[in-house]
């Protein structure tokens, strides 16, 4: 996705090195084994002598929905925020054509990369 926010907050303790961990899913739906949580390592934020933190955070490319942004002491898990990543169109080709006319839209966000209708 790409897209920018900004990760701040107060009461850590100070000069603390932290990972910050994306929260997601992985698997199949139509799987025995279906989903599972998975945690991956983005980064890492130092706590100011102040106990506070303030980060630029890019949102990692994801399936749409709720996700987990976490800041891990160890195993310890500190802090814990959450992100929706939405749908959104990538594009539509073509932009034109007769009625009939097959069209592909790529989209961002949602379980699956293409559906046929």
């Amino acid at each position: 996705m790409g897209t920018r926010a900004q990760l701040g907050g107060e009461g850590f303790a100070a000069g603390t090195a932290l990972r910050l961990v994306w929260e997601t899913s992985v698997g199949r739906r139509v799987t025995d084994s279906g989903f599972a949580p998975q945690e991956n390592v983005i980064g890492q934020v130092t706590v100011g002598s102040d106990g506070r933190i303030d980060s630029p955070l890019t949102i990692p490319e994801d399936l749409g929905g709720l996700h987990g942004v976490a800041l891990r002491s160890g195993d310890t898990l500190v802090a814990r925020v959450f992100f929706v990543v939405e749908t959104s169109i990538v594009g539509i080709t073509p932009a034109s054509g007769p009625a009939g006319t097959p069209v592909t839209i790529h989209l961002k966000g949602v379980g699956r990369t293409s559906l046929h209708v």
